[in-house]
């Protein structure tokens, strides 16, 4: 890596979903820029409505939220739902594919 070690940042592990969307959630409420996050798999149940939703606010609020989302990874979301995430500048692209 190029980048030099910054002070002051600190590292915690999240060893499951329990630990993760609580902290994933509060982390993109506190967003005061941007907010950068890739998705293998989402889905449309409570916690992927609610990821859709904390972006969404995000967003509105004036901060520049990107979603790399992989479209294999991620077939069964519908297009209001995925419709929404583009329309607000979030998600410009669904599908990346590596083949080999």
């Amino acid at each position: 890596m190029k980048c030099r070690w910054q002070e002051g940042n600190r590292i915690t592990l999240l060893e499951n979903g329990d630990q993760y969307y609580p902290a994933l959630f509060a982390a993109i409420g506190r967003a005061s820029r941007r907010v950068i996050l890739e998705s293998f798999i989402w889905f449309e149940d409570e916690v992927g409505r609610r990821l859709h939703a904390v972006l969404l606010e995000a967003a509105r609020r004036g901060i520049q939220v990107e979603v790399l989302l992989d479209g294999y990874g991620s077939p069964d979301l519908s297009d209001e739902f995925v419709g929404e995430l583009t329309a607000a500048g979030v998600i410009s692209a669904t599908t990346i594919r590596v083949l080999s």
